[in-house]
């Protein structure tokens, strides 16, 4: 049988994905200063971002796009908005999913 891909074979596939169009930038305007989300996933396609999302349906994700020096775009796939760091952190642990906690913005 085949075997399952590496986070490393993932990441490359990831990265030679297709680029697609600009997601809509109203909802990260809505996300407060000094705000905090848990990110569950990222990419460099738009679309794999949305499959991403769409694993997440039930908690309102939101994807929010960054350009890298030296890496370009990228697509982040962000769970909840939270005023502090530990109440991000104590959802993320409380909810059991692998991500981490970062500012929103």
């Amino acid at each position: 049988g085949a075997k399952p891909a590496s986070a490393s074979q993932t990441r490359a596939r990831l990265v030679a994905s297709a680029r697609g169009p600009e997601p809509k930038p109203a909802a990260r305007a809505a996300i407060p200063a000094g705000a905090f989300s848990v990110q569950v996933g990222a990419s460099q396609s738009l679309v794999e971002a949305q499959r991403i999302a769409a694993k997440f349906k039930t908690r309102h994700p939101h994807i929010v796009t960054s350009e890298v020096s030296g890496k370009g775009r990228w697509y982040r796939v962000r769970l909840g908005v939270f005023s502090s760091r530990a109440d991000a952190g104590r959802y993320l642990r409380d909810s059991g999913l692998k991500g981490f906690v970062t500012a929103s913005r």
